[in-house]
């Protein structure tokens, strides 16, 4: 199975659980990088990705891979908000044909709460594609036995044969 993680992080966390995955299974690495953020920390980086991420706010990203020549697609970001960041919000707006029919899995990191509307927004934007699995990590960077755990488990899932 052709595997590709595509992932958004802003402060290292979703980076880390990528990286962490790429590392244990057959998988092309993909950051998304868009023409806009926040600011990495302050009262400005929550004010202002927190408003574009309810907005749903829509960025340019750079170079985009083609799905197509993929049989899983993994998607990481982080929650803001309780939900998705705008790079999230418009790779997922622009290739929901391209993701149908893949095997998808999503893996969100936060330093708060769980990824319940971060998943849920996933599913408006793509009302087609059913979802495999999801995994939600708390502060991976500094929990990274317990989110080791959670991503070990996401890894059966893709390979289950893998004991």
């Amino acid at each position: 199975m052709k595997a590709l993680i595509i992932y958004y992080s802003l402060n290292g966390n979703t980076d880390w659980a990528a990286h962490y995955l790429a590392e244990r299974i057959p998988a092309d690495l993909f950051r998304l990088e868009p023409d806009w953020e926040p600011p990495k920390s302050g009262f400005f980086k929550f004010m202002k990705g927190g408003q574009a991420a309810i907005r749903g706010k829509k960025v340019t990203l750079k170079a985009i891979p083609d799905p197509s020549a993929y049989d899983a697609i993994l998607l990481a970001g982080p929650v803001w908000a309780k939900t998705c960041p705008p790079a999230l919000n418009t790779y997922l707006s622009e290739h929901e044909g391209d993701l149908a029919g893949k095997n998808l899995l999503f893996v969100s990191s936060s330093s708060g709460g769980d990824g319940r509307g971060f998943f849920r927004r996933i599913m408006t934007l793509l009302p087609s594609c059913p979802i495999a699995t999801t995994v939600s990590l708390r502060n991976p960077l500094q929990r990274q036995e317990e989110s080791a755990r959670q991503l070990d488990g996401l890894i059966q899932v893709l390979n289950p044969s893998n004991d």
